[in-house]
């Protein structure tokens, strides 16, 4: 698959680091969000089909603090997710007036808002009647 078209732009002050066939990687400051093509020998769940994984990271020196935020079926769908991602984030910093209040959770919080991501969460929503419980 070809890299990102060329009509296809980031949300302001996010570039675009890597658009291979097996990753994708969009910066902004010390933040990136990442969709990393799985080999899908090792699903983290059964009833996860996705073969794309999606992360963002918050890079400090020579720290570097990783936030899993869910698998997608396709590079389309990561795309999509990681957009989501970008934008929601563009937006809080917008509101806030700075970019100090950008945080791993607030980016990703906009693959909240993406159709097809699968979150990982101890606490996700199962099939019991919308009932809350712990998976672990």
């Amino acid at each position: 698959m070809s890299p990102l078209s060329e009509d296809v732009q980031p949300p302001c002050g996010w570039v675009c680091k890597r658009a291979g066939d097996d990753e994708l990687v969009f910066a902004y400051d010390e933040f990136e969000v990442v969709a990393t093509k799985t080999d899908g020998s090792n699903p983290p769940s059964f009833d996860i089909g996705g073969g794309w994984e999606v992360t963002c990271r918050e890079h400090a020196g020579e720290t570097v603090n990783e936030r899993s935020i869910g698998y997608v079926a396709s590079r389309g769908a990561a795309a999509d997710t990681l957009f989501s991602c970008m934008e929601h984030a563009s937006e809080s910093v917008r509101r806030s007036g700075s970019a100090d209040a950008l945080t791993l959770d607030v980016v990703a919080a906009g693959a909240d808002r993406c159709d097809g991501a699968t979150p990982m969460r101890a606490d996700e929503p199962i099939g019991d009647g919308g009932r809350r419980r712990r998976t672990h």
